[in-house]
């Protein structure tokens, strides 16, 4: 997850030697005080060293010289639910955190830092410190528990497994951890920028949230989406974030649940992304501002809501949620919104009844006239309309059905409301053919040509269909044996 790292020190500009080694022993010497100013500044500094260009190398050098972190350990057991607490979490969870501890080049450096995670775990008095760093109301000591419990997570599948079994998800202050930031106002009159939040739990609670599925264990994946309080806190009001943070939480979606490696349920999928959900990702994507966190919005929408291993399209086999398609489409700008039109169209091609209900209830001024956003709207009823051609209209007729096709047949029915949509009716096609404006006139045409070239689909594929079923009759009457 994308973090704010500390600027490296003014003074540490050297590789690691002997000065290095004597600044790290008088930081864990400081570690140990009594003094809270002493032994959290030694904590920033430390911190502040692991973040510098040589930090890989000065938590290579610690780990090799003290496996077990012994010195951290200590400072842990002395300041114990003492004020500044808070300091020694945090250095754990850089230390846990540091990619140079991650790295298969030096694996025992990765087993040592291993070990030491998961004797966090087992030790149930050091779990139940950091449940008290999160119950204590404080957002920097709950900052601190969340990112050590999201380092110890990222270490890897067995140690993020273990949190996932054994972490109280049911914690009354969970919900509380995700809520909204408050915001500082300056000079732009409230306008949010990046780095302007103040006393957040946001950022930390999203980052061990999404850390599950960045480890991207299968079977662990199916138990932590089922914990709603926690994604759930993810997503509700996730329009509201830094762009950097929409991008991390819907790529890490995207690549790690939306696929089929995930063995992620549809019906699970399908409860993470609620229609509020749903809505949040359709305002990140029509926002023209966001940028690449706009472009990933509509790239998640779009898999979401075609795909039905997703939960939301439905297919052959699996039911899907007509409904809350339906209530995301009404809710889209597709005349003024680029990614909205584009999701519109890909959801109506996946499924006609869907063209045929937001046809039926098109939400658009459709009265000819000289106008921009007339124009637009009849631009997106034809665009629908030719969206509409799907290659499989009567599959499923043809798969349940040996008689010809009636004009009653309810998916005749829908196809018909797509062809001829019930607010441009003849008086209204009239006025904009015999309109004054040509581009008024050149709208209305290109609704008829779509209309009309829909239909000479359908009549084609009903033609195909009344052949096949011709062919299948002559066969069977031709292998038919008469017994005198």
């Amino acid at each position: 997850m994308p973090e704010a790292r500390s600027a490296p020190a003014e003074t540490w500009n050297q590789t690691f030697g002997a000065t290095s080694k004597v600044r790290l022993i008088h930081i864990l010497k400081n570690l140990h005080t009594s003094e809270i100013k002493i032994y959290s500044d030694a904590s920033r500094e430390f911190i502040e060293l692991l973040d510098s260009e040589p930090g890989g190398e000065v938590l290579r050098e610690y780990v090799e010289q003290s496996p077990r972190l012994v010195e951290l350990a200590e400072a842990w057991r002395l300041h114990r639910e003492k004020p500044g607490m808070a300091y020694i979490v945090s250095l754990f969870a850089t230390v846990l955190g540091h990619p140079g501890g991650k790295s298969r080049r030096h694996s025992l450096v990765k087993k040592s830092l291993d070990r030491v995670a998961g004797t966090i775990l087992e030790d149930k008095e050091k779990m139940g410190d950091l449940y008290l760093e999160l119950n204590s109301g404080e957002f920097r000591r709950q900052n601190a528990a969340l990112d050590l419990l999201a380092a110890i997570v990222r270490r890897g599948g067995g140690v993020a497994s273990e949190i996932a079994k054994s972490f109280d998800f049911k914690m009354a202050v969970l919900p509380q951890l995700s809520g909204m930031r408050k915001k500082r106002r300056g000079r732009d009159g409230g306008n949010r920028k990046k780095g302007t939040d103040f006393g957040s739990t946001r950022r930390s609670f999203i980052g061990f949230a999404m850390s599950f599925l960045e480890v991207g264990n299968p079977r662990m994946l199916r138990w932590v989406l089922q914990q709603r309080e926690l994604f759930s806190g993810v997503l509700r009001g996730i329009a509201d974030d830094d762009t950097d943070i929409i991008v991390y939480v819907l790529s890490t979606l995207r690549d790690n649940v939306l696929v089929e490696e995930s063995l992620v349920p549809p019906a699970l999928r399908s409860v993470l992304f609620g229609s509020a959900t749903l809505e949040q990702l359709s305002l990140i994507s029509g926002n023209t501002d966001a940028g690449e966190a706009a472009d990933v919005a509509h790239e998640v929408l779009v898999m979401v809501c075609t795909d039905p291993k997703n939960g939301l399209m439905r297919s052959s086999n699996l039911r899907g949620n007509d409904k809350r398609l339906l209530d995301l489409m009404k809710k889209l700008k597709a005349t003024e919104v680029v990614h909205h039109k584009n999701l519109l169209l890909a959801i109506v091609s996946k499924r006609l009844p869907l063209c045929s209900a937001y046809m039926s209830e098109f939400p658009y001024n459709t009265e000819p006239r000289p106008s921009s956003s007339w124009f637009s709207a009849v631009s997106l009823a034809a665009d629908m309309i030719s969206s509409a051609k799907r290659d499989d209209i009567f599959q499923s007729l043809l798969s349940t059905s040996h008689d010809l096709v009636s004009i009653d047949d309810e998916q005749v029915q829908v196809m018909l409301k797509c062809i001829v949509p019930n607010m441009f009716t003849r008086a209204v096609i009239n006025r904009g053919l015999l309109h004054s404006d040509d581009l008024v006139k050149h709208g209305s045409l290109r609704l008829v040509f779509e209309s009309v070239n829909l239909l000479c689909y359908v009549i084609d594929a009903i033609n195909g269909m009344v052949s096949s079923v011709r062919a299948q009759s002559e066969f069977n009457n031709s292998t038919k044996v008469t017994v005198k």
